[in-house]
């Protein structure tokens, strides 16, 4: 699962904050081991060491790596780097040269717009899917068929689209809903309630409720739930 904010994350498995992703279970995870380590080129040429918390439901026993947003399943390389080349891609001004610039061997840059020119159309439907979850409007988004000549633009655009609901989702309800809920507060039971929901879906651990602030690249992440490059993102 995605984490925001992976200092917030640690503590909510020790608290029980974060909530088990797992399809109809109302289980919560605590605390388990680490993943495994490995270094990450992120962007600006840093070179990071990410060792991933993982935690386990109390409810259904299935465990559950942490992953920061910034991170991507499997990638040596973090989800800045990858939407550096999609956008050089998407705006035609060369992959290559980006992908030199970054020290990124161009052939892993081809794969990468080539996985999301695949699965354009998934990533889209999956951007419609929490815009209207989030209750935006969905005309930012492109919605018609796969664009044979621009697949990779459109679908960023709609992934864009659904992160400037994100931001704007969570601007609304921080206040209300990231706060404790007193007496009988209706409203605020609802509104905590569909997040809970949305972070389920999402599989988002964000107990602090930083989504909203957060750079993004990142918000793309939460938004495929890690799966941008991929297959099957619209599930």
């Amino acid at each position: 699962m995605t984490v925001v904010d992976p200092d917030a994350a640690r503590a909510g498995l020790r608290t029980g904050a974060l909530l088990c992703p797992q399809d109809g279970c109302e289980g919560r995870l605590r605390a388990w081991s680490k993943a495994r380590a490995r270094q990450v080129l992120m962007g600006g040429g840093r070179r990071v060491l990410v060792h991933p918390d993982r935690g386990r439901c109390r409810a259904c026993g299935v465990t559950q790596v942490l992953l920061p947003a910034a991170c991507l399943p499997r990638r040596a390389y973090g989800v800045e780097v990858v939407g550096a080349i999609l956008n050089a891609a998407a705006d035609g001004s060369g992959y290559r040269r980006a992908a030199t610039t970054m020290g990124i061997p161009v052939g892993t840059a081809r794969a990468w717009i080539r996985s999301v020119a695949r699965n354009s159309a998934g990533l889209t439907a999956r951007a419609l899917r929490v815009v209207q979850a989030l209750g935006a409007d969905t005309g930012a988004c492109w919605i018609g068929g796969p664009d044979p000549v621009h697949p990779v633009r459109a679908a960023l655009q709609a992934l864009g689209a659904a992160a400037h609901a994100l931001a704007q989702h969570g601007s609304r309800t921080s206040g209300s809903s990231a706060g404790p809920i007193t007496g009988i507060d209706y409203l605020g039971l609802l509104a905590a309630s569909h997040h809970q929901n949305l972070h389920r879906w999402l599989r988002l651990g964000d107990p602090t409720f930083e989504a909203a602030a957060a750079a993004p690249w990142c918000q793309v992440t939460m938004i495929t739930g890690g799966r941008l490059l991929t297959a099957n993102p619209s599930g």
